[in-house]
């Protein structure tokens, strides 16, 4: 499997989807699967693309 499903904690998956989008990271949102509609799938790319993927997670950590 080369991918992470993931809950985000504090945030709608769906708000997540759009502030990664804003950053040109594209993850999979599937709301009409009820149960993984709270979750994204993230797919594993290169170690760069994951810790640009971290850094971005971690911006917006601290924002809130």
């Amino acid at each position: 499997t080369n991918f992470l499903l993931v809950k985000p904690n504090k945030i709608k998956a769906e708000q997540l989807l759009q502030l990664l989008k804003k950053e040109n990271i594209l993850v999979r949102h599937y709301p009409d699967i009820s149960m993984i509609t709270d979750y994204l799938r993230i797919s594993i790319g290169s170690q760069q693309d994951m810790e640009i993927l971290l850094n971005h997670l971690k911006k917006m950590t601290l924002k809130k």
